[in-house]
């Protein structure tokens, strides 16, 4: 880990987008993909913790080419309400894809489901309500505006 610096943190460890690309397309199970980056994801959960702290992720392969469509965003989503991710594993793989260069999202309610997943401090709260309520969106409403389904349906 690298000294903190104006309140900026940034670790050596960086995320190997290939290895979210194979997590995505189901070709490594996530029980694999936690055991390759757990402690990346406790620095992250630890930097977190800390107040007034902007974190700069480390993204080795930043310029892969990754899609993000329904099923890789219900792979998320799913992987975490069956407790195969914790939620501080979803919003830190929800940033590294925010972070990466070469994401193309299948639309714009892709890239709004990520930014809502990766910015619980400035949108919701990441739990089982907020993920639950993706799901049912992706699965049945996705014919609304994922943003004015979230707005209307979060309690």
């Amino acid at each position: 880990m690298v000294p903190k610096d104006e309140n900026k943190i940034i670790w050596s460890d960086g995320m190997d987008l290939i290895m979210l690309k194979d997590y995505l397309n189901q070709n490594i199970p996530a029980d694999f993909l936690m055991g390759k980056i757990l402690s990346e994801v406790e620095d992250y959960k630890k930097l977190h913790s800390l107040q007034g702290t902007s974190i700069n992720l480390n993204v080795e392969n930043k310029d892969l080419n990754i899609f993000v469509n329904k099923k890789s965003v219900l792979i998320l989503c799913r992987d975490y309400l069956e407790e195969k991710i914790t939620k501080e594993t979803l919003q830190y793989l929800a940033e590294i894809i925010e972070a990466a260069k070469g994401v193309q999202y299948a639309n714009k309610e892709m890239e709004d489901i990520i930014f809502v997943l990766a910015n619980p401090e400035i949108n919701y709260p990441m739990n089982k309500q907020l993920v639950d309520l993706v799901v049912k969106w992706l699965d049945d409403y996705s014919d609304q505006k994922f943003l004015f389904f979230l707005e209307h349906n979060i309690k």
